[in-house]
């Protein structure tokens, strides 16, 4: 099966000097944190929604629509938040019926039907849903979920999430309630809001204008998580936010083909030189591996933290182990800078 598109290797000229300074994107990273929302704690939420399930779901070619719906929110003190929202079916590959039984969904909130709510500010958020009623599929979601956990520890360049456990309710009674973790995602502008950025959504873009550190840090991330499911000319999976100077920084998501989790469903691009999703392939600047010590210093500092979001409750065993273990072989290569050369960087 193929994936949704392929990586494309990012340009061999970007300098890595900023690397060790601090350039646009490291003075960013002292942004205020923003006023608390359903952003703000990493405790599971509790949410119900409502809507006509079975034609939302069924919705699901090129001129999809809104559809009416509400999600009922549970406080820690016992109140409960009723918000009206608008869901829509959204994705590229998980939309597709022969792949997801249950695709990825977009909430839209009004400005008024959010105020007073955790809600509050947010307009649009991504909801990633658990593709196929079975455990198999929501322990993918919980995988990808510790993923942008992961990346948030390493920059704060990153799009704020949520786990929440979701009941999924019928209001025709034509369908069962449905019970399953997802991810909330927040929209890419207000991540572009906190950091006094922009979102760029040109395709093509000069890979001259991208910031150097942030985006070999992506890059190098990707290889971290055995991701090759990206292409910054192609704005697959990645969001550019760009400065009033310019410069773009790319923030990735969607993390599903990810090697880490190695979903039933995920293949390399055939273009590529590997055969499965496991293996890891760099697809980002080659040069010198002194260039990239600063980056692999980042991982070491918080390899720890890293290793401990999979002490998260609800993952399994099995899920918990194999990921920490693919997570060890590549500390493992990057202490070693012989493998770093040969496994790593001759082949980028």
């Amino acid at each position: 099966m193929m994936p949704k598109c392929g990586v494309r290797q990012l340009a061999v000229g970007i300098s890595l000097a900023v690397i060790a300074g601090r350039g646009m994107v490291m003075a960013q990273e002292t942004a205020s944190a923003p006023a608390a929302s359903v952003f703000a704690s990493e405790a599971p939420l509790e949410l119900t929604v409502r809507t006509d399930l079975r034609t939302l779901l069924r919705d699901r070619g090129d001129d999809r629509k809104d559809h009416d719906g509400f999600v009922r929110l549970s406080r820690a003190d016992g109140s409960v938040d009723s918000v009206a929202v608008e869901l829509r079916t959204r994705g590229i590959f998980r939309r597709r019926p022969s792949v997801c039984g249950f695709p990825p969904l977009r909430l839209s909130i009004g400005r008024r039907a959010g105020q007073g709510t955790p809600f509050e500010g947010e307009r649009r958020i991504k909801l990633v849903t658990h593709c196929r009623n079975t455990d198999q599929y929501e322990q993918y979601v919980l995988q990808e979920y510790l993923i942008y956990r992961a990346y948030a520890l390493l920059t704060d360049l990153s799009l704020r999430t949520r786990l929440a456990r979701v009941t999924y309710e019928d209001v025709t009674g034509r369908e069962k309630p449905v019970t399953r973790y997802a991810i909330l995602i927040e929209d890419e502008r207000r991540l572009a809001e906190r950091h006094r950025l922009r979102v760029v959504e040109d395709t093509g873009a000069p890979m001259a204008r991208l910031d150097p550190a942030q985006t070999v840090f992506m890059a190098v991330f990707q290889y971290f998580i055995g991701n090759t499911d990206w292409s910054i000319r192609a704005l697959h999976n990645i969001v550019l936010l760009g400065d009033s100077a310019g410069r773009l920084v790319p923030v990735p998501y969607d993390f599903d083909w990810a090697g880490v989790i190695a979903t039933r469903y995920a293949a390399p691009d055939t273009a590529l030189p590997i055969k499965s999703v496991k293996e890891r392939l760099y697809a980002g600047y080659c040069g010198p591996p002194e260039d990239f010590d600063p980056i692999f210093a980042r991982f070491r500092q918080h390899r720890a933290a890293i290793e401990a979001l999979y002490d998260l409750e609800p993952l399994d065993r099995d899920h918990r182990e194999q990921a920490r273990r693919y997570n060890s072989e590549f500390y493992r290569q990057i202490d070693d800078p012989q493998r770093v050369k040969r496994d790593m960087l001759k082949n980028c």
